[in-house]
């Protein structure tokens, strides 16, 4: 027995047979159907489409056949994925290369052997489409020529399922993005629903009512204030959202955590006023850590303003604790806390309940959503820790 070399573009060839995914499925039917048409055209009682693998050689299809695979060293279609065109073999047993063949000797009994190659368009032979019988025969030249006509459909098939699949992954993709513009609007609407109705509120009362002058400057500063981190808020969200529609990557940079802090304490000033809370940061002023500003922005901003809504005359305590795997970011408030109820269907999109905050804000929550998600894109875990009246700890646990 003389088993076939290795082609010359093995690893090549290997890759594109791979990138197919067929290797291992299911029956399917289009492909019984084109064997069951081989040997009917052929006139032989056996047929299939081999897929040559490394080590083996894997059936996609059989007719009449009682294995699915075989070593690749006795493989017929090792040596015909060596050819141009069909590779015949009238009577094994004359052929110095196949007369002692497992598969000549043994079961199935091979004698005739016919495979053309399955030439993909891009020009690898990854297998072939044969037809085999137990007793020597010849075949036409209309046989030969629906065989090379059936070896380009089987091809055309394993195409049309990869750009099926693609398909369909694109259709996946475009849900996920329809849902996440969904939300996004969703977090504008939440985020931007509180000063939109404080400043209606400041305008009509600068409307109906005689304001002394130094009132009017307090209001006036009160209203710039709120423009401000509307502003802000608009900004980094816009940002935050071409990550999250996967416009643009995550870009690591060094930052300096306390600065980033005071950033998103500035721009939530009004919001802590009105509140009466305030905010402490215990850290040191020039600790770094490597991360993605924007990104980084976005969870810190939303977990402050979810301590703030739940929180009133009381406060709220940044701090951060590392080791040699990881940095911890913590967000401790002195809220209103949350039950075990709420605590386990947090990060749960279908049985997430809205909550009031403590001057009735309202909210759906789904920031936290985008949080965790973030968070754990950059090979982090949010957690959690919270009783009823007695306040909660976020924990952005993020890799060094």
């Amino acid at each position: 027995m003389v088993s076939a070399p290795l082609p010359n573009n093995e690893q090549e060839r290997l890759r594109k047979l791979h990138s197919y995914g067929i290797l291992d499925t299911e029956d399917e039917k289009e492909f019984d159907d084109l064997v069951q048409l081989v040997a009917s055209i052929c006139g032989t009682p056996m047929a299939n489409i081999s897929l040559v693998d490394k080590d083996r050689q894997w059936f996609k299809a059989v007719h009449n056949m009682e294995f699915r695979q075989t070593s690749r060293s006795t493989a017929f279609c090792a040596h015909t994925i060596l050819q141009d065109d069909l590779f015949l073999i009238p009577n094994a047993l004359e052929d110095e290369r196949f007369a002692d063949n497992p598969l000549v000797t043994g079961n199935p009994g091979v004698r005739f052997y016919a495979g053309m190659p399955l030439k993909t368009p891009d020009g690898y032979n990854i297998g072939s489409l044969c037809a085999l019988d137990s007793v020597p025969r010849e075949l036409t030249e209309e046989q030969k020529s629906a065989l090379k006509v059936l070896s380009n459909h089987v091809i055309h098939l394993f195409e049309l399922k990869v750009k099926n699949k693609q398909i369909e992954e694109q259709k996946h993709q475009l849900e996920l993005l329809s849902q996440q513009k969904s939300r996004l609007l969703s977090i504008l609407a939440h985020d931007l629903r509180s000063p939109l109705a404080t400043l209606s509120d400041l305008l009509t009362y600068m409307q109906t009512e005689e304001l002394a002058q130094d009132q009017q400057t307090m209001l006036f500063q009160d209203i710039k204030q709120l423009i401000g981190s509307s502003n802000y808020l608009i900004e980094n969200v816009m940002k935050w959202a071409g990550r999250k529609t996967g416009e643009k990557e995550f870009t690591y940079e060094s930052i300096v955590l306390y600065d980033l802090l005071s950033e998103i304490i500035g721009s939530m000033e009004y919001e802590l006023l009105q509140k009466a809370n305030k905010v402490l940061i215990n850290l040191d002023k020039g600790v770094t850590i490597r991360s993605d500003r924007t990104i980084l922005l976005f969870i810190l901003r939303n977990i402050l303003m979810n301590g703030n809504k739940f929180t009133s005359n009381g406060s709220i305590t940044l701090g951060l604790k590392q080791s040699t795997e990881e940095i911890s970011l913590f967000v401790q408030d002195t809220g209103v806390g949350m039950t075990e109820e709420q605590l386990s269907n947090l990060f749960d999109w279908d049985s997430r309940k809205k909550s009031l905050g403590t001057a009735g804000e309202r909210g759906s929550g789904v920031a936290l959503l985008f949080c965790q998600d973030f968070v754990r894109r950059m090979g982090g875990r949010l957690e959690v820790e919270s009783k009823k009246d007695q306040g909660s700890t976020f924990f952005i646990h993020l890799p060094q």
